[in-house]
């Protein structure tokens, strides 16, 4: 799990103006959007295999919080994280 939600962080939060991500998740796809607040870039996302804990629609805001969850010292070894 956290592997996928560094890749998420890392293509959205890290650019600056991604700030939300739209996840979709199926038995057999999970899907990801995300849209700057001016429209003018437009990401939308295919995982390779879906992801099991990922089923359903919903949003992920805050994503400079996760980002520094997932950065910080205290999760780096043998961390895991849930989305409930």
């Amino acid at each position: 799990m956290k592997d996928i939600l560094q890749d998420i962080v890392s293509h959205t939060q890290n650019l600056g103006f991604l700030t939300t991500v739209k996840i979709t998740g199926t038995d057999s796809k999970t899907e990801m959007f995300s849209m700057a607040d001016d429209r003018s870039v437009i990401m939308t996302a295919e995982t390779a295999n879906p992801y099991p804990d990922m089923i359903g629609t919903f949003g992920m805001p805050q994503l400079n919080k996760l980002k520094y969850l997932l950065d910080g010292a205290e999760y780096k070894d043998d961390a895991k994280i849930t989305i409930t």
